[in-house]
């Protein structure tokens, strides 16, 4: 998929033997993962890259979605400012660290996302009041 600028979706399953995978195009604004960007320079290097995949590609390098590419699940780490609201706010802290891995992930997926301070200063705000029990995110 990759190879012709496209992506692929999550696996679902169809039965017991089989599933279902979705693949469609990328579109201008789609993230792209460092485990994609790690595997499309190795189709790059062995010239397995159509070039609808290195339009994809160039796309991705000029507006900045290739270096900003997300850490997955596996990788990602809590940043140091949640780190440092989570110490301060210890109701917080247990919180988060009665979150599921794919909770954990989801929140720090979010705010990996965020393009400027105020954006994160309000998202991290939010994240506070839901992981004592104020709010919902």
């Amino acid at each position: 998929a990759l190879c012709v600028g496209w992506i692929d979706g999550r696996l679902s399953a169809r039965d017991v033997v089989t599933f279902r995978r979705r693949f469609t195009p990328r579109t201008p604004r789609s993230a792209w993962s460092a485990r994609n960007v790690a595997l499309i320079e190795r189709l790059v290097a062995e010239g397995r890259v159509h070039p609808a995949g290195e339009a994809a590609v160039e796309l991705a390098r000029a507006d900045g979605r290739w270096t900003a590419a997300y850490a997955g699940q596996a990788s990602m780490s809590v940043p140091d400012d949640l780190l440092a609201l989570l110490h301060d706010h210890p109701t917080a802290a247990a919180a988060f660290e009665a979150m599921s891995r794919s909770e954990r992930y989801s929140v720090l997926y979010r705010l990996a996302r965020l393009t400027t301070p105020e954006g994160r200063e309000r998202r991290l705000t939010l994240l506070l009041h839901s992981l004592q029990g104020d709010s919902p995110t």
